[in-house]
């Protein structure tokens, strides 16, 4: 996704840190990195060794969900929002 949506303003660094693989991404085309619903909304995209898939937005435009791949391990998420600002409240793995 390319962006941090974490719920903190800390973020990890350091080789070891799969945070750290996370923000480092490779250059992607329209044909390979990334895929659209005909909303446009990104259903999926692959940033250097990291890969987001089924992603899931809600009514608003904003995204409640995604399977994220690192070293072939797949993790899927869910988040919330809080109902005044659209703020994330929390990222939970399922």
């Amino acid at each position: 996704m390319g962006r941090y949506t974490g719920t903190s303003a800390f973020r990890v660094s350091g080789q070891d840190s799969q945070a750290s693989i996370a923000v480092k991404s490779g250059t992607y085309t329209r044909v390979s990195g990334m895929t659209t619903d005909g909303a446009n909304n990104v259903t999926a995209v692959t940033l250097g060794p990291v890969a987001y898939s089924s992603i899931t937005y809600n009514a608003n435009g904003l995204i409640t969900g995604y399977t994220e791949t690192i070293n072939n391990i797949p993790k899927t998420f869910t988040v919330t929002y809080d109902g005044t600002n659209n703020n994330v409240t929390a990222i939970t793995e399922v």
